[in-house]
């Protein structure tokens, strides 16, 4: 049994539909009660906590709720946004590149930057095998094969895989 937790219009993200859209459901939008917690109805991915499962949703919606006061950029975690401002700070980060020096405010951003010069791609497409180095990237090429468009514009109707082609396109509003 499938409850929608969609609230209309994400901040940040103008039009993006919270409901089922015309490639076969938005992301985000589902969640379904399972013995002993909940599962994310675009992933499949449990949690034992719904407060859990909403924040994860994010990475499916593209919602970035949380913004620095300085600079602008958008998280969807208010921790991220909280190690992030330390740059705006002059702190030293805490956790420096040993390749390029490059820093970072959480230790898991140095692992996931680590990548860039291992070559490491450990996300691998359970349908063709295609491997990537980041999950959220693994995540929107499966749209590919399930042929969902989560990103439906509100004048003119059209759907769209990614995100970014959503936010650039150019519409005449439906007839």
């Amino acid at each position: 049994d499938s409850v929608s937790v969609g609230k209309g219009t994400s901040e940040g993200s103008p039009g993006v539909s919270s409901g089922v859209s015309a490639g076969g459901g938005g992301p985000g939008k589902k969640e379904i009660k399972t013995e002993g917690g909940y599962e994310c109805g675009d992933c499949g991915r449990h949690f034992n906590y719904l407060g859990n499962l909403r924040q994860h949703q994010r990475i499916h919606t593209g919602e970035k709720p949380f913004m620095c006061p300085e600079c602008g950029e958008r998280f969807r975690h208010a921790a991220r946004l909280k190690s992030h401002r330390l740059v705006h700070s002059g702190a030293q980060s805490p956790f420096p590149c040993p390749q390029c020096g490059k820093g970072f405010s959480v230790l898991s951003g140095l692992k996931r930057h680590q990548r860039v010069h291992t070559g490491e791609s450990p996300y691998a497409c359970p349908e063709c095998g295609r491997c990537f180095k980041e999950l959220g990237n693994l995540y929107t090429h499966q749209r590919i094969h399930s042929g969902a468009t989560p990103y439906c514009c509100q004048q003119c109707g059209r759907c769209f895989r990614h995100l970014g082609t959503y936010k650039s396109h150019r519409c005449s509003p439906a007839p």
